[in-house]
């Protein structure tokens, strides 16, 4: 977490930027001095970030660690990768990278926000760095399709519009339909191994054990829970036969006590108490 000395460090030097912009060349800075105060000391670490000072760097990445925190343990979305195999040190630190792309993308749009652009930074860095997980699903055609028009628009976020897409068509001399598949292919997918351009397949490999070993888990698990199944089975065959049918109605039939003790004749507490005989038997042979 971002401490307080460090807090005021950072409002100290936005506050002696945003002096020196007033004071200086207004016009210059219409694009860092917006009316939203937040906006605008991100806006400013930004703009000084960009222009080489790694002291406004250093503060930003700072100021929005606990925001990437609380994003990457709160929005529905990112929290999907822990189920699987995904620790919240993972998306914290996959995360950052979208604060470092802000860092270095930002164009100072009037109508952006820092905030917004950096959340769908974070979001489309997790998303980008864990699709492996699952199944290869990409055509080569989708990825060169990808790849040509992110170096043509940025793919950040949620902002490519249908003029976007019918100008790249045009451009690159692409259908349309092909261009939008594509990138919502890419964009979409969770793939365990991803297919380059040239055919060949590619695998994180931390993320590809990290995803076996969930899988191997998973495996154990189940066994565990066969083998308890067995061991179960076995101890019934060792009951008396109304201990066994009863055990049997209960608890694999779903039957009722009443039902049972109208079959077999007896009464409910009798039924009972020959269930509880015999589970005490059963779990005399499990230990």
């Amino acid at each position: 977490m971002c401490s307080g000395n460090i807090r005021k460090e950072i409002d100290d030097f936005v506050y002696y930027c945003n002096e020196n912009y007033n004071k200086d060349k207004k016009e210059e800075f219409e694009h860092i001095l917006v009316e939203d105060i937040n906006d605008r000391k991100d806006r400013i670490l930004l703009w000084e970030a960009q222009n080489g000072n790694d002291v406004a760097k250093e503060y930003f990445i700072l100021d929005k660690m606990d925001y990437v925190r609380i994003l990457t343990s709160r929005d529905s979305d990112i929290i999907a990768f822990k189920s699987r195999g995904l620790d919240d040190d993972d998306l914290f630190q996959t995360g950052i990278i979208g604060v470092l792309d802000t860092i270095k993308k930002y164009d100072f749009r009037t109508n952006v926000k820092v905030s917004t652009y950096l959340t769908n930074n974070v979001k489309f860095s997790i998303r980008n760095m864990y699709r492996q997980y699952g199944l290869i699903s990409i055509s080569r055609e989708a990825g060169s399709i990808y790849k040509r028009c992110s170096e043509k628009i940025s793919l950040i976020g949620d902002y490519i519009t249908k003029d976007d897409i019918e100008n790249l068509s045009r451009e690159i001399h692409v259908d349309a339909k092909k261009i939008e598949f594509s990138i919502n292919a890419v964009k979409s997918r969770s793939n365990i191994c991803t297919i380059n351009i040239d055919g060949s397949i590619e695998c994180d490999v931390s993320a590809y054990e990290k995803y076996n070993m969930k899988t191997y888990r998973d495996y154990l698990e189940k066994m565990d829970d066969y083998y308890e199944y067995i061991s179960i089975i076995q101890e019934m065959k060792k009951l008396s036969k109304k201990e066994y049918n009863i055990i049997k109605g209960i608890y694999i039939d779903d039957r009722t006590q009443k039902d049972l003790s109208e079959e077999l004749n007896i009464s409910v507490p009798a039924v009972g108490k020959i269930k509880k005989r015999a589970i005490e038997k059963m779990k005399r042979g499990l230990l």
